[in-house]
């Protein structure tokens, strides 16, 4: 996982220990969850992989909303597709 090997420089950079912790599972949502949960301190972050990022368009009644959150730093651009046959129901 990319986060691994930015840990020691966002500990650096920031002069506080970082823990990464991994909660691996259902697209990236166990882990978003907690983030979501936890208390609004500012020590809490979450690393968002490009599956999370479409989990809201193709789960239905998931509680995961990663816009609500402020972006701190991007660690990559990775443009994401996603495709379906045009005769699927409820696509113009």
């Amino acid at each position: 996982m990319a986060i691994r090997a930015l840990q020691p420089h966002f500990e650096k950079m920031t002069g506080v220990p970082v823990l990464v912790v991994n909660r691996p599972g259902a697209g990236a949502t166990i882990g978003f969850g907690e983030v979501m949960r936890a208390a609004p301190d500012g020590y809490t972050l979450s690393y968002i992989s490009p599956s999370l990022s479409i989990v809201k368009y193709t789960i239905k009644d998931t509680a995961v909303d990663y816009a609500k959150f402020e972006p701190v730093i991007f660690t990559a651009y990775a443009p994401q597709l996603l495709v379906t046959r045009k005769r699927l129901r409820g696509i113009p």
